[in-house]
């Protein structure tokens, strides 16, 4: 809740922590994957991989799916984490502090 000080007042507030919300998840989203590949390669390669006839196309659904849930989780995060962030600074005043 610092960060919500530190922006400008008036109606980019609400823009800014929108874009960064919506930033931040795609950032979350790349790092659970990219651990996925760090502590599971095998599976994870094997998915990514397979050239069997069964699973031709599995690669491209594979990442369509996770960058179709991404989007979806950034444009969530963009559009509820503002309202949501001046609910809280309204209700519990104490966590946001107002600059001097």
């Amino acid at each position: 809740f610092s960060l919500i000080r530190k922006l400008h007042k008036g109606g980019l507030k609400g823009l800014y922590l929108g874009l960064a919300a919506a930033l931040l998840t795609v950032v979350h989203t790349v790092l659970v994957f990219g651990d996925l590949l760090v502590f599971f390669p095998a599976e994870v390669g094997g998915l990514l991989a397979s050239t069997s006839p069964i699973a031709e196309g599995t690669k491209l659904t594979f990442l369509l799916v996770i960058a179709i849930g991404m989007s979806g989780e950034a444009a969530l995060s963009a559009v509820l984490i503002p309202p949501l962030t001046l609910a809280v600074s309204k209700a519990a005043p104490r966590l946001v502090k107002q600059s001097a």
